[in-house]
Formats: structure tokens, C-alpha cells, sequence
């Protein structure tokens, strides 16, 4: 159920206060909990050791088409149909109970405070509803007897509210597009046809998948693929087919054919020398920029990598390594070298240097709090202690 919402929200970003972003932790607490209300033993008991029991795949759809979006009666009868497991067009009065009960739960799940029982109040609907509808032969009821008694004026009202409603935003939207200048339109026009750093970076994560690991999750699954430090090509673009699976990505088509060959790139553009094996850390380093990490993460974890001796500092050769790595995967993912006319190694020499000299080290080294204090505008100004 993660991986389907994952893969339904696809590009879409929710940020918390420090700009880091928390869509994916969302969806596996949404995921859990909307599991859980379905699992009668955790329900009823409010335990959590019912974690990882089944349930049934009727009530979880049933839940599900409830919270999309259309109207009442059309998505009532969308749930009726997925009850109607021989596809007679009728329901038993027990179907109907566990049809309503789906829906009552998910109202609880949304707002407890309405409801006290749910599988009590759905006895009590179906036994309305046998009392009032026209039933057949077997007593079960028809798709049409069940949507008629179920579709009440008020519902009915409600529909049409909504519907004028729409119609009413539509007609201010047109009449807002309408008072648009030219010139607008023409930078409009423009930011259609030129993406900025930003949404290459961001279209690039989501088609690799990583914005569905952090930058540890991506560590722990190249390492395991590399065990004498070193990766092979195919092994890379396995790793990736890995973690795209873990988005909820197919592992075939277009988007897919897409993100193997932006992996091929961004492997070659760390295989200089051509030998068909690059530095895992080295590919982590670059990698981190496209996890869902905070700023502050990212920078931590690299700087481990690449601080060799574990003193927790790093030379300024071993800096300059970092931030390469880092803007290799900046460079092939975003075309900067043709905005800024220099290789990544240029500038990443440069930018290590201005580094060193504005932190004003003693001993050449740098350590992480000091690296931390000077990319403090990446952490939202905030400053760490050395």
C-alpha cells in the first residue's frame, strides 16, 4: 500500500519547517495506520502486535474509492461492485454490513469523535436498508434498488452545490486568465520550455526512485553490492532497478528505460579511466544530492566516507574528493558545465579552496562542524558547533 501511494504522488513534495522533505515518512505512517484500522485483531484490541496480518483486499478498495475524489452515488456504486464477487448485480445483506463497515471504519480512522462502533452502525444501515428496499427472490439487493435508497435529496443537494460551485471557480478562473498581459504570458511561455536547476534535480530524483531512500538507506544498498569498495556497471544499474522497486516503480517502460540510461551517465561520468568500476563512496558522495535527506544529513554522511583515518576531519585533498563526487551527479543531471563554462573538477577546486581559506584553518584540516558552519545557508542558516 506504501509503494502504491508512493508511486501516486510521484513529484510531489511536502516540506517541514528545515525545508527537508517528509512526504515518504507521511505515506508510511498513512499507510500503517490505514492498514491497521482494517485489521479486526489491533481494532478491536488496539494492539500493535497484529502488525503484518492480512486483511481484505474488498475493504481496503472499498475505503479507498471512498476517499477519491466524484461524486456519492458513483463512487457507492463502485464500492458495490467490488462486493459483487459473481457479478450478479446483487449483494447479500452480509455484504452490504462489511460494505458499510469499510467505509464507517475509514469515517472513525478520519474522525473518531463521530463514531463509536462501526460494525455496529453498519448492522443497523443494512437492516434499514432491507426494511425499506424492494428485495429479490433470495433477498438480496440490486445495485440500482441499493443506490436509489442510499442516494438521499439531501445528498442529492449536495451534488448540485458542488457542481455550481465548479462552475463558479471556473468561470473566475477564465475571467483571471483573461486579464493576463502579454508579458506574463511570454515568461510563462518561457518557463514551460526552461526548466530550472531545481526541477531538472527534482525530475531526475523522481525518475531514479531516490527520493523513496535517504542517504544512509542508499549507502547500506551500494556497499552491499560493492564488497572491496569498488562497483561494476551492471551492479549499479541493478541497485537502482532495487531502489526504484522500493518507490513503487515497474521495472519496465518508458520512465524506466529513462532512468537506466541517465544511471549509465552518471556511472560514466565517474569512470574517467573507462576500467568499468567506480568508488562506491565516490557514487554515494555524488548520489546523497538526490536522497531524501536534510542538507545537514547529506553533508554528515559524506563527510564519514570520505574522513578515512576516522579523526573526524579531512585534508583539503579529501575535500575537494567530496565535493567533486557531489557535483559530478550536479553536472550531468542538471547540464551546469554549459551554464558555468568550467568542469566539475574546476570547480569544485575552486570552491574547496575558498572553503579552506575563508575558515581560516590552522592545521590545514577541516573538521565536520566547520564544514557544517560554512554551508550554513544550505541548513537554513543554521550553525553547528565546532
Amino acid at each position: 500500500l506504501y509503494r502504491f501511494f508512493v508511486n501516486l504522488n510521484r513529484g510531489v513534495g511536502f516540506q517541514d519547517a528545515d525545508g527537508s522533505s517528509n512526504l515518504h515518512e507521511k505515506l508510511k505512517i498513512f499507510s500503517r495506520s490505514f492498514i491497521e484500522i482494517f485489521d479486526d485483531v489491533s481494532y478491536e484490541k488496539g494492539a500493535m502486535s497484529a502488525r503484518g496480518r492480512s486483511v481484505k483486499f474488498t475493504d481496503v478498495v472499498c475505503a479507498l474509492i471512498v476517499l477519491c475524489g466524484g461524486e456519492k452515488t458513483a463512487k457507492m456504486g463502485h464500492a458495490f461492485n467490488i462486493y459483487d464477487h459473481d457479478e450478479d448485480g446483487y449483494l447479500s445483506k452480509a455484504q452490504i454490513t462489511s460494505l458499510m463497515k469499510s467505509i464507517f471504519v475509514l469515517q472513525k480512522f478520519m474522525d473518531p469523535s463521530k463514531m463509536d462502533d462501526p460494525e455496529e452502525v453498519a448492522r443497523a444501515t443494512a437492516n434499514e436498508a432491507w426494511e425499506q428496499c424492494n428485495l429479490n427472490e433470495a433477498g438480496e439487493i440490486s445495485l440500482d434498488v441499493f443506490i436509489k435508497w442510499y442516494s438521499t435529496p439531501d445528498d442529492e443537494e449536495d451534488d448540485e452545490e458542488e457542481e455550481e460551485q465548479e462552475e463558479q471557480e471556473e468561470d473566475e478562473d477564465d475571467e483571471e486568465d483573461g486579464y493576463a498581459d502579454e508579458e506574463e504570458e511570454e515568461r510563462e511561455e518561457e518557463k514551460r520550455y526552461e526548466l530550472s536547476v531545481k526541477d531538472k534535480l527534482e525530475a531526475t530524483k523522481v525518475l531514479l526512485g531516490l527520493g523513496s531512500v535517504t542517504v544512509d538507506d542508499l549507502l547500506e544498498i551500494l556497499s552491499e553490492s560493492a564488497p572491496d569498495g569498488s562497483l561494476g556497471k551492471p551492479s549499479f544499474l541493478k541497485c537502482l532497478q532495487n531502489i526504484a522497486a522500493l518507490g513503487g516503480a515497474p521495472g519496465y517502460g518508458t520512465n524506466f528505460d529513462m532512468a537506466m540510461e541517465v544511471g549509465k551517465k552518471i556511472f560514466d561520468s565517474f569512470d574517467a579511466a573507462g576500467t568499468g568500476r567506480v568508488d562506491f563512496a565516490e557514487l554515494t558522495s555524488g548520489l546523497s544530492v538526490l536522497c531524501n535527506s536534510t542538507a545537514k544529513e547529506k553533508i554528515i554522511t559524506t563527510f564519514t566516507i570520505h574522513d578515512g583515518d576516522g579523526d573526524g576531519c579531512l585534508s583539503l585533498e579529501e575535500t575537494t574528493h567530496f565535493v567533486t563526487s557531489v557535483l559530478k551527479v550536479l553536472y550531468e543531471c542538471a547540464d551546469l558545465e554549459s551554464a558555468f563554462g568550467i568542469s566539475p573538477y574546476e570547480l569544485a577546486a575552486i570552491t574547496t579552496q575558498q572553503c579552506f581559506e575563508e575558515v581560516q584553518l590552522v592545521d590545514g584540516l577541516i573538521s565536520i562542524g566547520e564544514l557544517l558552519n560554512y554551508f550554513s545557508p544550505l541548513l537554513g542558516g543554521e550553525v553547528v558547533s565546532k
